[in-house]
């Protein structure tokens, strides 16, 4: 979220483009995040529990990774020379992770209650999956905007604020990567 709440002020900042365009560059993360739900949700089809468990697993870390790649890839289209298309594209692979990262950290999270059986079990992780999410939005949006303050404050460029700003959420997509490919099962 970090990333994706400044793309378009970015953009707009770094490379001139108008508000339109710059909030366009956001329209492919929608749709390949949807594509992404779509392909995990045909996995929860699949009748060996322990296979499917296992591609959840996978496709968290795999969706971290995608992000941490095309976070970091979205780094040269603050600057001048970097067709702007390339944004388009770098973003809509980050929708594409972080939709199969989403909806398979979800599933996994219901599936682990569906053994437990209690509806009110069930209740509670939806709403703590539901908070994670607005904390996650809320964390990630105020440490790009300190992130983003701090560099104006030290006299740095904009695209080096956003430079700054976009290698940091990129070094913690790369971690939760790294920390989500050792999931195991429960």
């Amino acid at each position: 979220f970090g990333t994706d709440s400044f793309i378009p002020l970015a953009l707009r900042e770094t490379r001139g483009l108008s508000l339109l365009m710059a909030a366009l560059v956001l329209a492919p993360a929608s749709l390949s995040w949807a594509l992404a739900s779509i392909y995990v949700a045909r996995q929860a089809n699949d009748a060996n529990r322990e296979r499917r468990q296992r591609n959840y697993r996978r496709f968290v870390a795999a969706g971290f990774l995608l992000l941490a790649i095309s976070t970091a890839a979205m780094i040269p289209t603050l600057f001048a020379g970097v067709p702007i298309a390339f944004a388009f594209v770098a973003w809509g692979v980050a929708g594409f992770g972080i939709g199969i990262a989403y909806v398979s950290l979800n599933s996994l999270a219901m599936e682990s209650q569906t053994e437990v059986g209690s509806e009110s079990t069930e209740a509670q992780t939806a709403v703590a999956l539901n908070i994670g999410d607005s904390l996650g939005f809320a964390l990630g949006t105020t440490l790009a905007g300190a992130l983003l303050a701090h560099g104006a404050a030290s006299g740095l460029s904009e695209s080096l604020q956003f430079f700054v700003s976009w290698a940091v959420f990129a070094a913690i997509a790369l971690l939760c990567a790294l920390v989500c490919s050792r999931l195991r099962a429960a």
